[in-house]
């Protein structure tokens, strides 16, 4: 993630322009995903045998030693955390992007569920995604 950081910022040299992004790995074998985080909204995951949802975070703020997790191409030398994790079978893990969490109605209210029917027919004025990941029994 260090690497793509460099990679925008002398990509978008000047201009002033960022780019948020999570990335998760799964390492089948182990059972094993790993998160990091590039300034992106904290993924969900979803616990099937808790019946619980939580918010999947790199690192808590105060344990930072220097700028991290920031989104790419912003500032030279940024350090990106890691999470690793072990989903159980029937777990979801939820990535979405802030044009889902920022979304707003014509009257300026924020909403996430219901994206279209909550937006009518006004503008995206950001993209839109949402990408579930489920561990199936295996």
């Amino acid at each position: 993630m260090r690497d793509l950081n460099q990679a925008v910022r002398k990509a978008f040299a000047g201009g002033g322009h960022y780019a948020t992004m999570a990335a998760v790995g799964w390492h089948g074998r182990r059972g094993l995903a790993v998160l990091t985080n590039a300034g992106h909204p904290p993924p969900l995951w979803y616990r099937a045998s808790q019946n619980d949802w939580s918010w999947l975070r790199t690192q808590r703020a105060g344990e930072r030693k220097g700028p991290a997790g920031l989104p790419l191409g912003l500032f030279p030398n940024v350090s990106y955390d890691h999470l690793v994790f072990k989903p159980q079978p029937g777990d979801l893990i939820v990535l979405y992007s802030d044009g889902v969490s920022e979304a707003s109605s014509p009257d300026g209210d924020e909403l996430v569920s219901a994206l279209r029917a909550f937006r009518g027919d006004g503008e995206r004025l950001d993209d839109e995604t949402i990408i579930v990941i489920r561990r199936d029994n295996l």
